[in-house]
């Protein structure tokens, strides 16, 4: 089970190693008496004469014991809560942020530079746009959220002197910018009538940055050389993320280079989708006989990303709920015992006149104060943990107040919810039987 919520292999099989189940069985067992010592050394420092009559107390001491163990436990529950909480928050916002380009219903087709639909794109390409279901196609050296290279590239800087710059690199046909939803936002594209201009180059604005031109508009015209060939660029796209919104953009250069393309992708219709691609299966195996049908839709691609954030969140989920689970036991301890403690007190009240409402709240009220220290304790180190760990993503969320409110008030919810019982039945006593110590 946590093999496949960790994503991970920690063992094959529960007796695969005979060491671990022998050191988790001595923990349990020092576990056990490290609980007893305890209350056998409290229990065994009274006086038997006194013990008999009833006649002991606590103390003070132990008291103060019970309840940091108790507000250390829920400290730790709520800041697991708003850990929680804001993973899952960060991970919504990476996921749905603007990426600066169209990912869904786009079916990619990865056929590893086969020659077949390198030496004959538009071939290939129109015939998969006759089929229903497939709006248009496009091809490339890559699609956002995959793997891509990175080239050396000499670019003229504002004195026209070529500076190296490494940068990724995508090669694209005339559709890709179209069906990508990627703007340029000076200059030209790549259209269908450039699409064999491999003299042209687009950049994208962080490139722009990095060759410390004021304005995307004064990029146009700059002489550019990589590999063996030169031109110059004629456009600069607004950045899109084609990585995960982890890191910053980086610069990239785009080329409409046919030898280098590995990425059919097709915009299909959402309904009736598995009929769309039996039918694409179906053309691709007369387009490239033997070339296997591997496909992958680029939404997916892209969110596998976060693969490891999602199980890192859904590991916290589950740490948090055990957490909770034995800080409610630690709760109910306490609260059966203060109200054991007041007993008599309660039997009292009632008969002075005390409604069964106002002895719930007199005997609650003690331990919602303590879950208000455990709040303001979590609150501080909480936001101090993961304040540190969003600072490992280039985009990110601020941390805002509702989620120390809404992670306080659960916590507040659930330790009502837990002292409740023995409260209401304290509350309800004959309070006879409470005088009579029954």
């Amino acid at each position: 089970m946590f093999n496949q919520l960790s994503g991970t292999i920690i063992a094959t099989g529960i007796f695969e190693n005979w060491g671990y189940i022998a050191g988790l069985f001595i923990i349990s067992i020092m576990v056990g008496i490290l609980s007893g010592i305890y209350p056998a050394l409290f229990l065994s420092g009274f006086k038997p004469v006194k013990s008999l009559k009833g006649q002991f107390s606590a103390g003070n001491g132990s008291l103060l014991l019970r309840k940091s163990l108790v507000v250390a436990q829920f400290a730790i529950s709520i800041i697991l809560i708003i850990s929680t909480v804001i993973v899952y928050t960060q991970l919504d916002f990476m996921q749905n942020q603007q990426l600066g380009f169209k990912k869904s219903h786009r079916l990619v087709i990865d056929y590893q530079f086969d020659s077949r639909i390198n030496e004959h794109p538009d071939v290939a390409k129109q015939l998969l746009t006759t089929i229903p279901g497939v709006n248009s196609a496009s091809l490339s050296s890559s699609v956002p959220g995959t793997a891509n290279d990175r080239f050396v590239t000499f670019i003229d800087d504002k004195q026209n002197l070529q500076q190296q710059v490494q940068a990724e690199a995508y090669y694209v046909d005339g559709d890709f910018l179209n069906q990508y939803g990627i703007k340029v936002i000076v200059g030209r594209g790549i259209a269908k009538q450039f699409a064999t201009d491999d003299k042209a180059m687009l950049i994208n604005e962080a490139m722009v940055k990095k060759m410390g031109f004021a304005n995307a508009d004064e990029a146009i015209g700059k002489r550019f050389k990589q590999f063996k060939a030169d031109g110059t660029i004629v456009g600069v796209v607004k950045d899109f993320h084609f990585h995960s919104s982890m890191e910053l953009v980086q610069p990239m250069v785009i080329r409409p280079i046919n030898g280098f393309f590995t990425c059919l992708t097709l915009d299909v219709n959402s309904s009736n989708i598995q009929q769309t691609i039996s039918a694409v299966e179906k053309q691709w195996k007369q387009i490239a006989p033997g070339l296997p049908f591997v496909y992958f839709f680029e939404d997916e691609a892209y969110n596998n990303q976060y693969i490891s954030q999602l199980r890192f969140g859904r590991l916290f989920v589950c740490f948090s709920v055990l957490a909770i689970l034995i800080s409610c036991l630690g709760l109910l301890g306490l609260s059966a015992f203060s109200t054991a403690q007041r007993k008599k007190e309660i039997g009292i009240r009632k008969i002075l006149g005390a409604s069964a409402a106002s002895i719930t709240v007199l005997l609650s009220r003690d331990l919602v104060r303590l879950i208000i220290v455990a709040l303001l304790v979590a609150s501080p180190l909480s936001w101090w943990v993961m304040h540190r760990w969003l600072q490992t993503f280039a985009y990110r969320i601020n941390i805002s107040l509702w989620v120390f409110v809404f992670s306080g008030s659960a916590a507040l919810v659930i330790a009502l919810l837990t002292i409740s019982f023995q409260s209401v039945k304290a509350a309800i006593v004959n309070p006879v039987k409470s005088l009579r110590g029954n």
